[in-house]
């Protein structure tokens, strides 16, 4: 018998006290123990324990419409597969076989405790009773006994009020959907009344019944808490199935049976709760109360988790709270539970088609800096996937300001608007996240909140924000892709990103609760540990595929791992007491061998004891070859890969925590502690905060990053050739560090003591900074010295003349403008690069930037004034500009074949530039296309695209002229879908003046601009 220890993690669980609930409760006197659908007579029937009857539930109305006496505790039933023969098993002795066909029924008498009845492919049923197992020949009410040893346990009756059936009885049973496997869980010992609490550990039997082969294999293991809700869920083939909070599968080729997830933050209780696996939406429904609920029944929140992983897909609320088995109909479109109170009816299709309530952002970020504090506004949808219009309400926490959202309040569909105000925040210089809670009374569902972030950075913060929703827990860089992977633990996933453009390109399924990840050294897989699973995952990172799973020995749980030249290792949890170890630590090291997909602890770790804290952290040096592992107990050890064994172990600390790495094979850190080759403590490195991330460019630097209590945190840079001098930079937010938040229902959660927030990206050279927001990516030289801003001129883009007006698309010349090149998106933002441009102290929308020019737009309510630039170097001297009320400027950035720089204006006839080959001839339309052109109509803002309905207009009209022959304006506004860019449309009268070179005037207000143009007669 192989005994294995089961674990968990606390948690709590928030639910709206008022909402909708899905499904409806058949209320029934008594406590129900278990369920059998007849599909045939549509009806349910329904063991009243303490009743002494079987209800009858009439499917067509839900209503009880009578029942059958019994005899005292009826516990299980089991109905054959033809549906012709109900089976009720007594806790107290004996079976009652229902010939439902024939209308009759037979008593089995027993001394023995009937503790589980079950029917599979066979005609015959399974009895377990206490003392011996049973084959049941239904038609002829004969029992043979199988030739197994062995007995199970229970309690005992007289029980104290609050006492379930299940709490006496202790075993289940679970069919799979073919019906060729069953499996029953028992408990091993008999516990004494009056209370039959479980035990710790739960010691249980699994039993693996095959119907047709009559075949019963007996498993022994224990578990802590004990095993419950004490129910068997099972797949269609039998290959998966759950039995309480653990999701076994087996390995059809080999039959081994391995724990592939675990439900995270379980309390244990056998008779809370419940779950059934839907292996034809392949999802999994469990109501499975969390660790810190007391009460004596589950709350009343569904689950639906993937089958893989246990990852949460949605929660939605029941009327009633689950209190043990649930069978299918036929079809699986309904599917009926123990209740509470009764029977709980779930027509499945009324998961999508009830009022529910979701948003489609999960993290909204606003970002502002000292050049630009002004309000920001951001929208996210409030949708209902099943059309229902179902109403919602969102909150902000107590206490927030600065944040407020509209409507807070109404139906879906509906547009949020979420307005931030920076001031409120200006003190941070760093990011601040407030969640919106979202609920709702009409829809079944639990919403999700939303994430707002607010950023507010000074210009000597360095990093660009990088928003990837969720609880980050561990980033790695690809050393041969220009990628980036962050480990994102509440969605059991690997999110994939472009190092170069932030672009998601993938997201990996990993096990439940992961916690770290690393790529092996030829750089083709990527392997994951978790906490609530006894599997690393594996993905090819050629195709993203994922691959048949690393399993570890039983009751381990792998947390932290490190690549060497020719080992990979990882730290396991233990479930159960690891009785050699005293003093060290009570957990594992394990060995993971990726080929034969197997990770096994070695009996000992060279001549030290392989006794470790489950908090370890391991990390492997740039070259690999070396690994060391840090404990929080002060213990360290150093991985050899020439020596194939660890060579080092020291314990010279009271206690270790923080950022754990090394800078090269013979310099190692632990948190401010600098570590000489032999890990003999050489010096101390203070920080000013708690150390978050270590990394090494090889050869050429060190860094270290830290979060302080106030601000944003900072970024070191050790000068591989200057060492130990250093140089600090301020983040742009702060790195993260060790924090255990308030868990979400069957959510995991997983937070060592130290961590590893920083990945350098060899390609693109490129540094990320797990922080707040996600990530933080620096350039490797984030902190080359950058001059003063200065300004040398400001022309328009379109002639390049100082002709400015609002509306004028702007170029600005200089130096030290920006520390680096970077394009803004739609919208256009107020800063770029840590650089932007004030006019009259109003930030300017930015198209571009570089160090020696930044594109700027205009604002239609411009005046002149002063215009500064703001970058990481400083504050350039004021540039006295001039904004006339009106100043048109016609591009020149026309090209026709080998011609350049030509003006932008367009023949509509041919849709070709006007050109000495391509002249205006008379009666043609004409376009032009300018900046500069003022005030318009409405108004769409600076730095926005213009609208196309309604189209905006100048308010001061221009007037066209080619010679001395006016042309007819028929329109004159902004381009829509472009920023700053006007367009007139004109038409050439028939008498207008033919010539090789006739200037076409533009005049507005005072201002005229022009252009010689070609006009010939029309042929």
């Amino acid at each position: 018998m192989r005994l294995r220890t089961l674990f968990w993690l606390p948690v709590a669980l928030a639910v709206p006290l008022m909402a909708g609930t899905v499904g409806r409760l058949v209320p029934m006197r008594g406590a129900i123990s278990d369920i059998a659908l007849d599909e045939r007579r549509q009806v349910l029937y329904a063991a009243n324990f303490t009743a002494n009857r079987i209800e009858i539930m009439s499917l067509a109305d839900l209503t009880v419409k009578g029942s059958l006496p019994m005899s005292e505790t009826p516990y299980v039933l089991a109905l054959s597969q033809d549906q012709r023969f109900l089976v009720a098993g007594h806790f107290l002795g004996g079976l009652t076989v229902f010939d439902l066909d024939a209308n009759q029924r037979a008593e089995q008498t027993l001394q023995q405790q009937v503790v589980s009845v079950v029917f599979g492919a066979g005609s015959d049923a399974l009895v377990v009773t206490k003392s011996g197992f049973y084959l049941l020949n239904p038609l002829t009410n004969v029992l043979t006994a199988l030739p197994i040893t062995g007995s199970v346990g229970s309690c005992n009756i007289n029980v104290n009020p609050g006492t379930k059936p299940i709490d006496v009885v202790g075993a289940t049973a679970g069919v799979s959907g073919d019906g060729q496997t069953v499996y029953i869980l028992a408990r091993v010992t008999n516990i004494e009344p009056p209370e039959c609490k479980p035990e710790e550990p739960d010691n249980f039997y699994l039993l693996e019944y095959r119907p047709l082969a009559t075949s019963v294999v007996i498993t022994g293991a224990s578990s802590k808490p004990p095993l419950g809700p004490r129910v068997v869920s099972v797949d269609r083939d039998g290959n998966n199935f759950l039995a309480g909070w653990a999701l076994y599968s087996k390995d059809p080729a080999t039959g081994y049976r391995f724990l592939r997830a675990q439900f995270p933050n379980i309390r244990g209780a056998w008779a809370l709760g419940g779950h059934a696996y839907d292996f034809r939406r392949n999802v999994i429904y469990a109501q499975v109360p969390i660790l810190n609920n007391t009460a004596t029944s589950a709350p009343p929140v569904l689950h639906l988790l993937d089958t893989d992983n246990l990852t949460v897909r949605k929660i939605v609320n029941l009327p009633n709270p689950i209190a043990g088995r649930s069978v299918f109909s036929a079809d699986l479109n309904y599917l009926f539970a123990v209740a509470e109170s009764g029977v709980l009816v779930l027509p499945l299709e009324d998961l999508d088609t009830s009022p529910q309530i979701e948003a489609d952002r999960e993290d909204l970020l606003f970002q502002s800096n000292s050049c630009d504090r002004t309000i920001r506004r951001q929208t996210f949808r409030i949708l209902d996937p099943a059309g229902r219009g179902a109403d919602f309400t969102i909150k902000l926490p107590d206490g927030t300001r600065g944040v407020r959202v509209f409507p807070s309040s109404g139906t879906a569909p509906a547009t949020i608007t979420v307005e931030v105000d920076p001031i409120a925040f200006q003190s941070q210089q760093g990011t601040v996240a407030v969640n919106l809670s979202i609920s709702t009374s009409a829809g079944v569902n639990v919403p999700w909140p939303v994430r707002v972030l607010v950023n507010t950075r000074d210009f000597d913060q360095r990093g660009t924000i990088v928003n990837v929703p969720g609880k980050i827990v561990d980033v790695v860089a690809d050393p041969y892709r220009p990628r980036v992977y962050v480990l994102r633990q509440d969605r059991n996933r690997v999110v994939v990103l472009d190092a170069n453009t932030y672009e998601q390109l993938a997201w990996l399924r990993t096990a439940n609760t992961p916690v770290q990840m690393a790529i092996t050294l030829d750089g083709k897989h990527l392997i994951t540990t978790a906490d609530n699973s006894q599997i690393l995952t594996v993905h090819d990172l050629d195709t993203f595929e994922q691959l048949p799973p690393i399993i570890a020995d039983p009751g381990r749980y792998t947390r932290s791992i490190a690549v060497t030249q020719n080992e990979i290792w990882a730290t396991a949890r233990l479930a159960f007491q690891k009785e050699a170890c005293s003093g060290g630590g009570t957990h594992e090291l394990l060995r993971v061998d990726l080929f034969n997909r197997r990770a096994t602890p070695p009996a000992r770790l060279g001549i030290y004891a392989n006794c470790i804290s489950e908090n370890s952290m391991l990390s492997s040096t740039p070259s690999a070859a070396l690994a060391l592992l840090a404990q929080p107990n002060g213990s360290v050890l150093l991985y050899e890969s020439s020596a194939s064994t660890w060579v080092v172990g020291r314990k010279d600390f009271d206690s270790l925590s923080g950022a754990v790495g090394a800078f090269n094979d013979n310099v190692f850190v632990v948190r401010d502690n600098v570590l000489d080759m032999a890990l003999f403590p050489v010096e101390r490195r203070p920080l000013q905060g708690t150390p978050s991330g270590l990394g090494a460019v090889p050869g050429a630097f060190y860094l270290r990053t830290a979060a302080t209590p106030q601000g944003p945190g900072f970024i070191e840079k050790i000068d591989v050739v200057q060492y130990p001098a250093s140089r600090f930079s301020r983040l742009v937010e702060s790195p993260l560090v060790p924090v255990t938040t308030q868990p979400v229902n069957l959510i995991g959660e997983t937070i060592l003591p130290f961590t590893r927030t920083l990945a350098i990206a060899v390609n693109p050279g490129r540094i990320f900074s797990a922080s707040t927001s996600g990530l933080t990516a620096l350039a490797y030289a984030y902190d080359a010295p950058v001059p003063m801003p200065s300004i040398a001129s400001v022309l328009n883009i379109a002639d390049n003349t100082q002709a400015v007006g609002p509306g004028s698309l702007v170029l600005i010349r200089g130096t030290g403008l920006a520390t680096a090149a970077e394009t803004g998106g739609t919208p256009w933002p107020s800063s770029l690069d840590q650089a932007c441009v004030l006019l009259n102290g109003n930030p300017l929308p930015l198209g571009r930037v570089s160090g020696t020019e930044i594109l700027v737009h205009i604002p239609f309510s411009a005046a002149s004034g002063q215009l500064v630039v703001r970058s990481a170097g400083g504050v350039s001297a004021a540039f006295p500009l001039t904004v006339e009320p009106a100043a048109p400027a016609i591009f020149r950035d026309g090209a026709a074949g080998p011609l350049r720089g030509l003006a932008t204006l367009i023949r509509q006839a041919n849709n070709e530039l006007v050109t000495f080959s391509n002249p205006i001839q008379p009666g043609d339309r004409i376009s032009i296309y300018l900046t500069g052109m003022g005030r318009v109509f409405p108004d769409p803002g600076a730095g926005v695209p213009a609208p196309a309905e309604p189209v905006s207009s100048v308010v001061l009209r221009p007037t066209v002229t080619i010679g001395d022959t006016a042309l007819n304006v028929d329109f004159a506004g902004l381009e829509p879908g472009r920023i700053g860019v006007y367009r007139i449309d004109a038409t050439v009268p028939w008498w207008v003046r033919n010539g090789q070179s006739l200037p076409l005037t533009i005049r507005q207000g005072t201002f005229e601009t022009s252009v010689d143009v070609r006009v010939v007669p029309k042929p």
